[in-house]
C-alpha cells in the first residue's frame, strides 16, 4: 500500500511538474520575439523657420512616416508626437497607399519644430516570414494589377516610350515560365543592357527616362521593375526602408530646404504580391541574388518604412511648407538601442521555474520522509 501511495505522489509531483513548465512558456512565450531581434529608435524632426499659417496635411502624410508593423518582420513597439519638445496626442491618418502617418492640426508664427519618436523592433533575417522566395510560385490567373495612369508611370523619353516599354514586358515574360524568372530575367537584361548602378541621392527618375539614361540609383531600379510587373498585370509596388548603419550620414541641400538622414541609407526595392505571397526584388542591394539575396531577406539592419503602389514616387521625396518664404529641414536620425529580447527572458524564466520544481521537489521529499 505504501508503494502505491508513492507511486500516485509521483505522478500527482510529474503533472504538477509539467503544468507549471507549460504555464511558464505559454506566459512567456506569449509576444515574444525571435532572439537576434534589432531595436531602433527612429527620430524624425521636421522643422519650419519662418513664414505663418496651417501646417499642411502633406507635412503630415508625405513627410512623417509611421512605420509600419509587418507580421514576420518587423514591429512598432511605440511612437510618440512632440510640438516644439511637448508631446501631445495624435490622431493617426492613412494614406491612399495604406501607409499611417500622424496628425494633429497646428497653426505656426516664426519657427516649428515636429519631432517624432518611435521604437521599432527587427526580426532577424534567419527567422522572417513576411516575405516568400519560393522559385514555384505561379502567374496569377487574371491580371491584378495595371500600369497607373500617371505621368511617372506613363511617361516618355526622347527615344524610349511606353509602348517600347510594353513590348519589353512582352518578349520577357513570355521566355518566363513564372514571374521569380521573369524578375530574374529583368535584371540582367538591364546588365545586357549596360545599365549602370548610380550611387547618387535625390527623386526618383520614371521608368522610360531611367532606360533610356541607362543609369540610376535604388529607386530608379525599383520603379522600373514595378512598373514592367504591373505591365504583366502582376500586383507590385516599391518599398521605402531605411539601412541602419551607425556611421551613415546622406544630406541634400538647396536654398529653403535641406534634408539629412543620420545612421542609416535610404534605399528603396521592388515587391510583387502574388495571392498574399510577397517576394522582393532587390537589384542593387543584395548578397548576389536578387531574390533569394535581397536587403529584406538577408540583412538584419533593414526598417521600411513606406510603399508606393499608384502614387509617384516623388511625391513622398518632396518637404511641404506652409508657405514660399519658409525655410524647412527634415531631420532623420536612427540609432540602434538593444535590449535582451523577450526570448532570452524566456531562458531566464525557464532556469527560475527549474530551480524552482528542484526546491519543491526537496521540500516534498522532506514531507514524504516524515
Amino acid at each position: 500500500m505504501a508503494v502505491v501511495d508513492m507511486v500516485l505522489k509521483q505522478r500527482e509531483r510529474t503533472a504538477i511538474y509539467i503544468g507549471v513548465i507549460v504555464l511558464g512558456l505559454s506566459i512567456s512565450i506569449t509576444g515574444a520575439t525571435p532572439i537576434g531581434s534589432n531595436t531602433y529608435i527612429i527620430r524624425t524632426s521636421y522643422i519650419v523657420n519662418g513664414g505663418s499659417g496651417q501646417l499642411p496635411l502633406e507635412v503630415f502624410s508625405h513627410n512623417l512616416h509611421l512605420v509600419p508593423s509587418l507580421p514576420g518582420f518587423q514591429e512598432r513597439v511605440s511612437a510618440k508626437l512632440y510640438v516644439d519638445s511637448r508631446e501631445v496626442n495624435f490622431s493617426i491618418g492613412i494614406d491612399e497607399e495604406g501607409n499611417e502617418y500622424p496628425f494633429v492640426s497646428l497653426s505656426y508664427a516664426g519657427r516649428l519644430n515636429i519631432t517624432l519618436v518611435q521604437r521599432v523592433v527587427v526580426y532577424p533575417a534567419s527567422a522572417r516570414g513576411f516575405f516568400k522566395t519560393a522559385d514555384n510560385l505561379p502567374w496569377p490567373l487574371r491580371p491584378e494589377d495595371e500600369l497607373p495612369r500617371n505621368g511617372f508611370w506613363r511617361c516618355n523619353g526622347t527615344k524610349i516610350n511606353l509602348p517600347y516599354l510594353e513590348n519589353v514586358s512582352k518578349t520577357l515574360s513570355m521566355q518566363s515560365a513564372s514571374p521569380i524568372e521573369y524578375a530574374e530575367k529583368i535584371v540582367s537584361w538591364l546588365k545586357n543592357r549596360g545599365v549602370k548602378y548610380d550611387n547618387s541621392f535625390g527623386g526618383v527618375v520614371c521608368p522610360s527616362r531611367f532606360l533610356e539614361q541607362a543609369s540610376g540609383a535604388c529607386g530608379d531600379y525599383a520603379s522600373f521593375i514595378a512598373a514592367l510587373f504591373k505591365i504583366r498585370g502582376v500586383k507590385s509596388y516599391v518599398f521605402y526602408a531605411l539601412v541602419y548603419d551607425a556611421k551613415a550620414l546622406v544630406t541634400s541641400n538647396s536654398t529653403n530646404y535641406s534634408f539629412v538622414t543620420r545612421g542609416a541609407y535610404p534605399h528603396m526595392f521592388t515587391v510583387i504580391d502574388i495571392d498574399g505571397k510577397r517576394v522582393p526584388i532587390d537589384a542593387t542591394a543584395n548578397t548576389g541574388d536578387p531574390i533569394k539575396g535581397a536587403s529584406a531577406v538577408a540583412l538584419d539592419n533593414v526598417v521600411i518604412l513606406y510603399k508606393v503602389m499608384n502614387r509617384d514616387p516623388n511625391d513622398y521625396l518632396i518637404l511641404y511648407a506652409p508657405n514660399n518664404d519658409a525655410k524647412v529641414s527634415l531631420i532623420v536620425e536612427i540609432i540602434q538601442a538593444n535590449t535582451s529580447t523577450p526570448m532570452l527572458d524566456t531562458e531566464i524564466l525557464l532556469g527560475l521555474l527549474a530551480i524552482a520544481l528542484v526546491l519543491i521537489s526537496k521540500r516534498w521529499d522532506t514531507v514524504e520522509e516524515d
